[in-house]
């Protein structure tokens, strides 16, 4: 990451109500880190957003909102890259990235591709394909089932999600132009 870029929160879920199976209904306390403690929330995907706001709620600039269908976002224009967010988590999904970052994986599940398929539509399934299209020039890996991506060295083009089978990895410009489903998804 080049030093001077300004680092934004991103949300690295779009398991949303539309593609990620629930496993209950969760009729506690609204607020993640209570849904959590219930057997890690009410979707079959143990590492998705639970969209109950515990960090829209610690976000003093109202960057971040949650969606019509469940899962939390980050309003670029508005974060400041606190980081409260990323310590109110109890998923671990939000990370700071670079602004000028286009390629994300929007997905943390490191469970192995069957499972994380059957839990959400858009999970990453560690297919390695993402992974080959750099193989002379490693920019994106497959660690423990899950691809990421190396921001010190990020790769910027858009052709590159068209090789990612479920839209794990998308593009997104952070800086208010387009690419992804709005800000963030």
């Amino acid at each position: 990451v080049e030093e001077g870029v300004r680092r934004v929160a991103l949300v690295m879920c779009q398991g949303d109500d539309a593609v990620a199976r629930p496993s209950f209904r969760y009729n506690g306390h609204a607020s993640c880190a209570s849904s959590d403690l219930l057997g890690g929330g009410d979707k079959l995907c143990l590492h998705g957003c639970l969209g109950l706001a515990d960090c829209q709620a610690v976000c003093t600039f109202g960057a971040i909102e949650i969606t019509e269908l469940g899962v939390a976002r980050v309003l670029p224009e508005r974060c400041t890259g606190c980081g409260r967010c990323i310590a109110v988590c109890p998923k671990h999904l939000i990370s700071l990235v670079p602004e000028d970052a286009t390629i994300h994986v929007l997905c943390v599940n490191t469970d192995k591709g069957g499972p994380a398929k059957k839990a959400c539509d858009v999970a990453c399934i560690g297919c390695r394909k993402c992974e080959k299209a750099f193989t002379e020039d490693p920019r994106i890996r497959i660690e423990n089932n899950l691809a990421r991506v190396d921001y010190s060295h990020a790769p910027h083009d858009p052709a590159l999600v068209e090789a990612c089978p479920t839209g794990a990895l998308v593009f997104l410009d952070l800086r208010g132009g387009s690419g992804g489903p709005g800000a963030t998804p």
